[in-house]
């Protein structure tokens, strides 16, 4: 007879879940297998449970739930039948800018722009083709005029372009970049954008003093010239920086000839101008006077 096994099972305290058992070696003895009496047979030994305490560390040990919880249904009629919304998410537009006739700028090193102390187009003029602007929206458009460094430069044969020559004092004033507005003023994105923009009424001098469409500039110095687009507010829509636009100042001495050579030729003379030395004109006076 195969031997069987008897626990007592007594509560304890949540933390004693070890138990013990032991086998009890005594099996049931004369039993008759025609009755349900048993003869002979001594009362099971009931064998002690011994139970150990375990450390739960503090943890709290909770009962652990194994209901079957259904997920609740999505009544989806409500979403079926409601019209789809479409939302557009409108960016801010991608304006590009490229220099207008490119090949005009291209030379060896830096490109020299000839200036007088008189009012005097640069050539060549600055001009881009722009796109992107929104076709209702309206924009002011500026070149912008700043130093490159604080150096002079001196053209070398030898090399055939301009390099630095020597270090000068900037002011606070020559280290501020200047800003000329196109004389269009404010004008609509689908204006800007349908053709070429090109300065032409945009204007430099060495003189102390220039209007407000004329930038002043430095002789023998190297400037680098950029485009401004403003919004109506006064922000920045974009600006737009090429190297092809940089460029020395020189003066240009042929033009000065030119300019007093028409007002010889037209009687127009300047004071004591024509009259040779101090010397003579002082004997011319008292020639005169008799």
């Amino acid at each position: 007879m195969d031997s069987f096994y008897t626990a007592e099972i007594k509560q304890e305290p949540i933390n004693t879940v070890a138990i013990k058992m032991e086998q009890d070696i005594n099996t049931l003895r004369n039993v008759d297998k025609n009755t349900t009496v048993v003869t002979g047979q001594k009362e099971p030994n009931l064998i002690d449970v011994k139970t150990e305490p375990v450390n739960t560390y503090d943890i709290k040990m909770e009962p652990i739930d194994t209901v079957d919880k259904e997920n609740e249904s999505i009544n989806t009629l409500d979403i079926e039948n409601k019209p789809i919304e479409r939302f557009t998410i409108h960016g801010a537009p991608i304006v590009t800018v490229a220099v207008l006739n490119p090949n005009q700028w291209e030379t060896n090193g830096t490109k020299a722009i000839k200036v007088t102390t008189q009012r005097s187009r640069p050539k060549p003029q600055f001009g881009f083709v722009v796109t992107g602007l929104r076709p209702q929206k309206e924009y002011r458009f500026f070149m912008k005029l700043e130093l490159e460094d604080c150096f002079k430069y001196k053209y070398r044969a030898d090399l055939g372009m301009f390099c630095r020559e020597s270090i000068e004092k900037m002011s606070s004033g020559q280290k501020k970049p200047t800003y000329v507005e196109h004389h269009l003023g404010t004008m609509p994105g689908s204006f800007w954008t349908s053709k070429p923009i090109v300065f032409s009424e945009l204007f430099f001098s060495t003189a102390k003093k220039c209007k407000n469409d004329t930038f002043k500039v430095l002789t023998r110095r190297a400037y680098q010239a950029s485009l401004v687009i403003k919004n109506e507010d006064g922000t920045i829509a974009k600006e737009f920086c090429d190297p092809l636009h940089s460029f020395v100042i020189v003066s240009d001495s042929a033009r000065n000839y030119e300019k007093e050579t028409e007002e010889a030729s037209s009687g127009t003379k300047r004071p004591n101008e024509g009259y040779g030395t101090p010397a003579q004109k002082m004997m011319k006076v008292e020639i005169d006077d008799y």
